[in-house]
């Protein structure tokens, strides 16, 4: 009988897709923002209104958003050059406050994605947009749209031990930025790179010196209002480890170069510092957090297209952008030898 009773309880159970279209009832198709977290994490705002930089919150950093909704789906893009589709409502929903925007219970995408690959960037699989993406070894593409009917599917044909340090929508208006470790920053217009199909393997992009590879590649759309952020770190200190001076720069002061070419200086190195650590380049005002989330003030705006840092107190560890698309960067009270790490783009 209690068996007989549980079947019958069983049978009249909404079946839950993984489309969700079990869940018509408690979750509607209203819109959202999907979000990849400066952290690597995921989640869906509520409302469709493009997130904007508002009052300081912790864990308030983000790398890239994409409008959508509730009931939709999304891929996202890990550094092996792989697009994961996911169902939206599989996210965890967070509402926004006038006080600030937190996303402290974002999700890590591993946990959703079940790979330890982190994820650089966000892809809407039905859509129109043309993307790029950059490479570790300075490749780039830019990447037609091309509507998969599967869970999963490569967007780049890496090499072996290549990876993927950027990914965004991005117009032919647009400039393509790469930024290397020995402090090389290459601007590239858009529209002198071809979009390409997903099996492609891009094009030469920026060409790195011996023992340097790319930071982090970035879409510009808005020249006049981006800056670009580097850290500079001691000599033969490991990675995320052992910074020592941070610069802002006004984008503006970059020129454009061509395709494939090493790009000019955008940090001059101090006597002791080698190389970059971290470098981000964005919408203005860029937007620094300590390890725990907490808000950090950045130094003013330099415009020495390649002048020296201003020395730093704190580890920086991540970078944010405010509105429209792109990264966040955490910081962490300074004890020598504490590190940051760099999420990636």
């Amino acid at each position: 009988m209690a068996a007989a009773a549980d079947n019958a309880a069983l049978a009249v159970l909404p079946s839950v897709s993984r489309s969700g279209k079990g869940l018509d009832l408690q979750i509607p198709d209203d819109p959202c923002v999907v979000v990849l977290s400066s952290s690597g994490a995921l989640a869906r705002v509520e409302g469709g209104d493009p997130l904007e930089p508002g009052p300081r919150a912790a864990s308030d950093g983000w790398r890239v958003q994409l409008p959508s909704t509730a009931r939709s789906q999304v891929a996202v893009v890990t550094e092996d050059g792989v697009a994961h589709r996911i169902d939206v409502v599989d996210l965890p929903a967070l509402p926004r406050f006038e006080t600030g925007l937190s996303l402290a219970g974002a999700m890590p995408s591993s946990l959703l994605l079940h790979t330890d690959v982190p994820a650089v960037g966000l892809l809407d699989p039905e859509g129109a947009d043309v993307v790029a993406m950059g490479t570790a070894r300075g490749t780039v593409k830019r990447l037609r749209p091309d509507v998969l009917q599967r869970d999963e599917w490569e967007v780049i044909a890496l090499e072996d031990g290549d990876r993927l340090v950027g990914f965004d929508r991005c117009s032919d208006e647009a400039d393509l930025v790469f930024i290397s470790s020995d402090a090389q920053l290459l601007r590239t217009p858009a529209a002198k790179v071809r979009p390409q199909g997903r099996t492609a393997g891009g094009m030469a992009g920026m060409k790195l010196n011996p023992g340097a590879e790319a930071l982090g590649f970035w879409v510009v759309e808005a020249p006049i209002d981006a800056v670009v952020v580097t850290v500079a770190a001691a000599l033969g200190a490991l990675p995320g480890t052992g910074q020592t001076t941070v610069k802002v720069t006004p984008f503006e002061c970059y020129p454009s170069k061509g395709r494939g070419g090493q790009g000019v200086r955008c940090q001059r190195f101090l006597r002791g510092e080698d190389r970059l650590d971290i470098a981000w380049v964005g919408t203005k005002p860029a937007r620094a957090a300590s390890a725990d989330g907490s808000p950090v003030e950045l130094p003013a705006e330099d415009e020495r297209r390649d002048g020296s840092g201003v020395p730093i107190t704190f580890a920086i560890a991540e970078l944010s952008r405010p509105p429209h698309r792109h990264i966040s960067f955490s910081v962490a009270p300074i004890s020598r030898g504490s590190g940051g790490w760099f999420p990636g783009a």
